[in-house]
């Protein structure tokens, strides 16, 4: 394609074969040559707009989805904006702690109004399903030591028992 002041070459990857078909008669069909890959800071900046993106979306479902707790067939229940998870109760031992602080992150994320993952309490890695950092919450110390905070953490408490829990 020739324009003024501008020459323009579009062509297959094959252009070999896409000759050989004019000059033949013969019908084909040849692709566009492949697209060089993109440079590498052109990936970074993808990952970055999709976490910027995702952090506020979150952020939303934090307060969409509460943190909701429950006790059926001998595990606690949780459901977070991330997801569910089950921890067993048969021989643990549960109790009220009035003055729970939950410290620095392990593994997990925090943001105001939910702790969710692996924190130190106590000077314990806890897995902390949070809806508030300090305050009176329900401590389950069995194979997972697991820190809630419920609305009402004496009604759990009662729930855990009555489910298997010391």
């Amino acid at each position: 394609v020739q324009l003024p002041d501008e020459t323009w070459a579009l062509g297959p990857a094959d252009r070999e074969g896409l000759a050989r078909a004019l000059r033949s008669g013969t019908p084909g069909v040849f692709g566009a040559p492949p697209a060089p890959p993109a440079p590498v800071w052109w990936r970074v900046i993808q990952v970055l707009v999709v976490a910027l993106l995702a952090l506020p979306l979150l952020l939303l479902a934090t307060i969409v989805v509460p943190l909701r707790y429950g006790v059926a067939n001998g595990q606690l229940h949780v459901r977070s904006p991330v997801g569910r998870r089950r921890f067993d109760i048969g021989g643990a031992s549960a109790r009220v702690v009035d003055r729970a602080r939950i410290g620095w992150r392990v593994l997990g994320m925090s943001m105001p109004g939910a702790w969710l993952g692996l924190f130190r309490v106590e000077g314990q890695s806890t897995h902390v399903w949070a809806t508030r950092r300090t305050g009176p919450a329900v401590l389950l110390e069995g194979a997972r030591r697991v820190l809630v905070t419920p609305a009402d953490p004496q009604a759990l408490l009662a729930d855990l028992q009555a489910s298997g829990a010391r």
